[in-house]
């Protein structure tokens, strides 16, 4: 549980050298706040420059009510993100890709939105290099409740 401003997992090394993960983890907001982060991914980059070595897997995360569930940011480098159930909310799409971001890669995921005039659940700055986004599932949940009336009879 993450109390509203804070962050569920902030991984900001100078580097991860070779293999970080962060898996079969649920992060959901303390009473239902939505104003926090879920993971937060940023290389500090201030001495190795773009080390070759980093990689971060997170994988069959489920991540709930996140401003937003996943960050990318600009320094972020060789990010794999699969297998997970990730929600967006009113403010924030579910995953940010910062511009500087390079080697991400969003496969096999579930976007769930609960109305349809949300931001769209993944947001990727322009001309990244290395982004690869594919076989995801997007889920609109308000499509799904039933109306008042119906649930009643």
């Amino acid at each position: 549980l993450v109390n509203k401003g804070g962050t569920g997992i902030r991984i900001a090394p100078e580097v991860i050298a070779y293999n970080g993960a962060v898996t079969g983890t649920q992060i959901r907001g303390f009473g239902g706040d939505s104003d926090f982060c879920g993971i937060n991914y940023d290389l500090m980059l201030k001495y190795w420059s773009h080390c070759a070595l980093n990689k971060l897997t997170v994988s069959d995360c489920q991540i709930q009510g996140a401003s937003p569930a996943v960050r990318a940011g600009k320094n972020a480098r060789r990010l794999w993100l699969k297998g997970c159930l990730l929600s967006g909310t009113q403010k924030s799409p579910a995953v940010v890709i910062e511009k500087g971001a390079e080697y991400i890669f969003v496969k096999d995921n579930i976007f769930q939105t609960e109305n349809a005039s949300w931001p769209r659940p993944l947001k990727c700055a322009a001309g990244l290099k290395g982004l690869d986004v594919k076989n995801n599932v997007f889920e609109d949940l308000s499509k799904q409740k039933p109306k008042a009336e119906e649930s009643e009879k």
